[in-house]
């Protein structure tokens, strides 16, 4: 049923207040019914414009992007390209590989649809991942000791949303080189005048990912529970481990435990 028949159900009468709240309750029901009946339909928002994050699934092949989410740290019009592409464009690259990069790995994939030489390249790929995140540790918080013993992440009940994440990252990376190509000259932001715009790149993108600090023990338990990573050492990781930001920011000697080999499921090319 279309949205317009079911708001034709809808009568109003001018005069009187009673009938109307029964009228708007019986049309309240009938649009229920027919969800049920026939699930929500395509043509239809099932959430409100006003919505500040993107919702995704890839099980039923639906991806939103709000108006809610067309302001900053996300996005702004008086922004340059970079800026906007390193936020909005990360997110909206983290939700589309979703629905490529890993939904092969994902229980709720019907069939395998890559061939075994496409999967031998992510395999090392995705492990490659795993292995960056086994490097960090959290405090166990432990009561009466005055250094507190640290435990090893396991990355594996995340494993799909690092990949998603890590690799959205270079795609966003990606388009910004296309797009600045095709710019008469960079654009610089006040009081960033002495960084490039490569350079700006990665501090919008850890900036969209800002939120606010949890303690060493929140962290612990979060991880134990369900198996979340810290956003300050995520955001760390896939910087420190992204080739061209090492390159641009001039990095001559990384901390210890982002000193692996940038992970790429295919050499990336750029000019």
């Amino acid at each position: 049923m279309s949205s317009t028949s079911t708001t034709n159900q809808l009568a109003i009468l001018p005069d009187d207040f009673f009938q109307n709240i029964k009228n708007i309750d019986l049309f309240k029901r009938t649009v229920l019914r027919d969800r049920l009946k026939n699930g929500n339909s395509k043509q239809r928002w099932t959430i409100k414009a006003t919505h500040a994050e993107v919702v995704s699934s890839p099980r039923t092949g639906y991806l939103a992007v709000p108006a809610g989410m067309m302001q900053p740290p996300v996005f702004s019009s008086k922004l340059p390209e970079y800026v906007n592409v390193a936020a909005l464009g990360w997110l909206l690259g983290y939700h589309f590989s979703m629905f490529t990069v890993t939904s092969n790995e994902s229980q709720i994939t019907e069939r395998v649809w890559w061939d075994a030489a496409t999967n031998g390249r992510y395999q090392p790929y995705r492990s490659c991942l795993l292995d960056l995140y086994r490097n960090h540790s959290l405090a166990t918080p432990v009561a009466g000791l005055r250094v507190a013993p640290r435990m090893q992440l396991r990355p594996e009940r995340v494993a799909g949303t690092l990949v998603n994440r890590h690799y959205a990252l270079d795609v966003a990376y990606q388009e910004h080189r296309r797009v600045r190509e095709q710019a008469d000259r960079p654009v610089r932001l006040p009081g960033l005048q002495h960084e490039t715009s490569d350079q700006t790149f990665f501090l919008a993108f850890a900036q969209a990912r800002c939120s606010t600090k949890r303690s060493p023990s929140t962290n612990y338990l979060l991880h134990r529970l369900t198996g979340a990573i810290p956003v300050d050492l995520e955001v760390n990781s896939a910087v420190y481990n992204h080739a061209k930001f090492r390159e641009v920011f001039k990095c001559a000697a990384l901390p210890e435990v982002y000193r692996q080999e940038p992970c790429a499921i295919q050499r990336m090319v750029y000019t």
